[in-house]
């Protein structure tokens, strides 16, 4: 395994958003004769690098960073996939975009071509950096050996990690709007004013969800009240019935708490930063409104950058009216959109490129 720490580059664009300096960096680790690997199910390597961030006041810090691969999946249930995932090791806490790819091997259209990319964002607060985010199920085996693949380069898989780092100082609630400052994916890092009256004051729970290294407290019936899914769980006899316990393992923090807060208050705040992690959480448990809520954002952030990773989610996720609509956007615009990073994904779903194709043709009596 080469771990190519030289690729690594940073930069510090001119202007910042909402008086923070965001740090962008990219780092590309090789690892070598990949399908070689002795590595068993549950066994992980491990690549650190090293970001210098500057704060609103132009100070520096070192910030250090661990990326986790499973070559042989993270648990039994993920064995035919890569698994990978992300934390802070150390430095000051950091808002952080992160987006990890696969490096193609050749290119036509672009050097390097990127494949597979997924991407998140969250704080890891100093107490809890144990904690990372990433994917069970970045690729699978079968799609890395791909006939006439170009995943592999000589029998090594190359990754790049690319990060956009906002490093704020413990009051920035305090100089920015309300709207902003709802960006945080802990629960025990929400100001006050946004958090605890409708979660950390109420009484006479009788539920926890557990999400990681966060403790949600809430009540049954109004879960009950929403979710048919929550319903079903708590009204046969299932384990959460007697532990008053859900414990969520696939979905992030910050979604679970966006969910809790549509359930309770009946909204979501900055629903357009978290529209795809509300989704997965409202898929999930089958929350009508709110997936109809987080489909309504996507379907209007829809850009040609995004629009096919957005198609391949309205499959995924089973949303028609968000498929009708990023089939139709890929129609209209289609010499942009082959352009794109997402569409290489794309491709390589034949059903949904069926349904691309057909929207470009002629209409029948029955498509108007």
């Amino acid at each position: 395994m080469a771990l190519r720490e030289n690729y690594s580059k940073s930069s510090t664009p001119s202007s910042s958003k909402n008086s923070h300096v965001v740090t962008t960096w990219s780092h590309e680790w090789l690892i070598e004769d990949f399908f070689r690997r002795e590595e068993a199910v549950g066994s992980a390597i491990q690549t650190k690098f090293s970001v210098a961030v500057l704060d609103n006041k132009n100070t520096k810090f070192e910030t250090v960073w661990r990326v986790k691969l499973f070559p042989k999946g993270c648990d039994a249930d993920h064995s035919n996939y890569v698994s990978i995932f992300i934390n802070q090791v150390s430095g000051p806490p950091v808002w952080v975009k992160y987006a990890i790819s696969l490096l193609e091997s050749q290119s036509v259209h672009r050097s390097p071509f990127v494949h597979n990319t997924r991407r998140g964002s969250v704080q890891f607060v100093v107490d809890r950096r144990s904690s990372s985010r990433g994917w069970k199920k970045f690729i699978s085996h079968e799609a890395i050996m791909a006939p006439g693949g170009v995943l592999l380069h000589d029998g090594a898989l190359l990754i790049r990690c690319a990060l956009e780092i906002e490093c704020r100082d413990a009051n920035f609630a305090e100089d920015t709007d309300a709207s902003a400052t709802d960006s945080l994916s802990t629960l025990s890092q929400y100001p006050a004013a946004y958090n605890s009256n409708f979660l950390d004051d109420m009484k006479y729970t009788d539920l926890v969800l557990e999400v990681g290294d966060s403790a949600f407290c809430c009540h049954k019936f109004m879960l009950a009240r929403k979710s048919d899914v929550f319903d079903a769980m708590f009204s046969h006899d299932f384990s959460e019935k007697h532990d008053n316990k859900v414990v969520i393992e696939d979905l992030e923090a910050e979604a679970v708490l966006e969910m809790l807060r549509f359930i309770y208050q009946g909204k979501v705040l900055q629903m357009e930063r978290v529209n795809k992690s509300v989704l997965f959480a409202a898929d999930k448990y089958n929350i009508v409104d709110l997936k109809e809520s987080s489909v309504k954002s996507l379907c209007n952030s829809m850009t040609t950058e995004n629009v096919c990773l957005l198609l391949i989610l309205a499959r995924d996720r089973v949303s028609q009216e968000l498929k009708k609509r990023a089939v139709e956007f890929i129609s209209q615009n289609i010499e942009a959109v082959t352009g794109s990073e997402g569409w290489q994904d794309l491709v390589r779903e034949p059903h949904l490129m069926t349904d691309v194709v057909r929207s470009m043709g002629p209409k029948t009596k029955s498509d108007m």
